[in-house]
């Protein structure tokens, strides 16, 4: 999937000229259907999305590297879940942001952002994305601070639900019950 991701978002226009735009529907059509099956690691239930984000995924040769942006522009393309979860509850957004080589990071941290992924949702150990960046990524905590900014009115109250430990659950239904609990 890497490699087409390359070709499809490739500058170099010979590249992008030498498949056609039938071929190039058919990839897409392939990846969708790649992806309606949600395919997972069994190890942590590692999502395709988890996987792209990921500097621990093994490259099969030495002109892809992980994370690739690419790759998830691509998979979001083709209609990926940007808030998909491994068996920790982590997103993609928590995986990226874990990466201790900024290569790639911030563009990644953008594209999830722009595709809807919410910078305070929380794994299963309660931690939003931004207190898993290593400490000394300081470019990563301040891009994160700056996408954070004015937080949506919902995400502050289901926050302050989780918080006071409010009693909602008969109270919701089951999209807003699911929201709060990602908080």
């Amino acid at each position: 999937m890497t490699i087409i991701a390359q070709i499809i978002f490739s500058v170099n226009e010979k590249i992008k000229q030498e498949i056609s735009s039938n071929d190039r529907q058919e990839l897409f059509q392939l990846i969708r259907l790649i992806i309606r099956h949600e395919y997972t690691t069994m190890k942590d239930e590692s999502s395709l999305l988890h996987l792209c984000s990921s500097s621990l995924t093994d490259s099969f040769t030495n002109e892809i590297n992980y994370p690739c942006w690419m790759t998830v522009r691509l998979l979001l393309n083709c209609g990926a879940n940007v808030e998909v979860l491994d068996s920790n509850k982590n997103t993609p957004l928590h995986i990226i942001v874990q990466n201790v080589s900024i290569f790639n990071v911030i563009i990644i941290i953008d594209i999830l952002c722009n595709f809807g992924a919410h910078l305070d949702y929380v794994n299963n150990k309660g931690q939003i994305p931004i207190e898993l960046v290593p400490s000394f990524q300081n470019e990563i905590i301040q891009h994160l601070k700056e996408k954070m900014g004015i937080r949506q009115l919902k995400c502050i109250c289901a926050h302050l639900i989780k918080k006071e430990r409010l009693l909602y659950r008969k109270f919701l239904s089951t999209s807003l019950f699911n929201f709060v609990e990602k908080h």
